[in-house]
């Protein structure tokens, strides 16, 4: 008799790291010797503020190199025509989202619900410097839900467990487009002026936010290519602050994709918003080290303003 053995699925996470190797297999590097390549990791955490809420936790990574030019996905991309420079990149990130007292028993329909998101992206950068403009464009694909491992994360680096993940978000996929828009207005040795705006849509946002950056210090231009600024020290502050149109956040209601009876009702969120974001920066040869404090003002009904920290390391080479 023949013995056949039981063929197991593969893992959640094996099923994402192949879905990792397709996506990364579908860049190619031209022949270009002069480029510089980065690669950049954050880590951000409520902790510092000592909220324990709504954005409570969040790891990225991302590598980016302006050799993958042969890529698909370049044709998607929203694009400055005869741009100066131009760099493409790929990124991975993850975000964990709670309510306002992760340790209650009682699960609060009225409050932010449990869930966490998984994405990988792709993003093409093309800069004018003459014009001083900016374009950034990204596509994401990932998941939200269960499936994105929130509550492990949580539960690992988080004291005490949250006893109501069982009431996360449905899973459901993640396809999601941004573009971001800069445009340096002032510009001089120690200050910079430059107005910013970005538009998400998708199945994870459905948003546009419109605003300004300013940048403060020992700094290189904003819109000059990375490697003529010779390596030079950069400390700097840096402060950006947006208004916020927000429709749609899956985060919130749950994904359109997939029914959510633990989401908050769509007639809860608040779709104007402010958000700010305040960093100091030190950079010199090829490292970068950032470090910022995030806010956002209440996302729905008797919310609370949501308060974060970031550390950013980022290496060139």
């Amino acid at each position: 008799m023949l013995n056949f053995k039981k063929v197991t699925q593969p893992s959640i996470g094996i099923k994402c790291c192949m879905v990792v190797l397709a996506f990364l297999l579908t860049f190619k590097l031209s022949a270009q010797t002069d480029s510089i390549r980065c690669m950049s990791f954050t880590f951000s955490n409520d902790a510092v503020n000592r909220t324990n809420r709504y954005y409570t936790s969040g790891t990225s990574f991302s590598y980016m190199d302006y050799r993958f030019e042969n890529s698909f996905l370049k044709s998607i991309m929203i694009q400055l025509r005869n741009p100066t420079y131009a760099y493409c990149g790929v990124g991975l990130a993850q975000n964990v989202y709670t309510p306002d007292n992760p340790k209650s028993t009682v699960y609060n329909y009225a409050d932010r619900p449990y869930t966490a998101t998984l994405c990988l992206s792709a993003f093409y950068i093309t800069n004018s410097r003459k014009k001083r403009i900016r374009i950034t464009s990204s596509a994401q694909i990932g998941v939200i839900g269960s499936y994105a491992w929130g509550k492990e994360l949580q539960d690992q680096f988080n004291l005490g467990r949250a006893p109501n993940w069982a009431n996360q978000l449905t899973n459901a996929p993640i396809v999601n487009y941004s573009i971001t828009y800069e445009k340096g207005y002032v510009s001089n040795k120690m200050f910079e002026l430059i107005g910013k705006s970005q538009a998400e849509v998708g199945t994870l946002y459905i948003n546009a936010k419109g605003g300004i950056k300013i940048r403060t210090g020992i700094i290189r231009p904003y819109f000059i290519k990375h490697e003529e600024s010779n390596g030079k020290l950069q400390m700097y502050f840096e402060s950006e602050n947006f208004m916020k149109l927000m429709p749609y956040d899956a985060t919130l209601t749950g994904s359109y994709l997939s029914e959510n009876k633990d989401a908050l009702p769509k007639s809860s969120i608040k779709n104007i918003v402010y958000e700010g974001h305040f960093s100091a920066v030190l950079s010199k040869k090829k490292v970068r080290l950032c470090i910022s404090q995030h806010i956002s003002s209440p996302e729905f009904l008797n919310a609370y303003w949501n308060l974060w920290m970031s550390l950013k390391f980022g290496y060139a080479f």
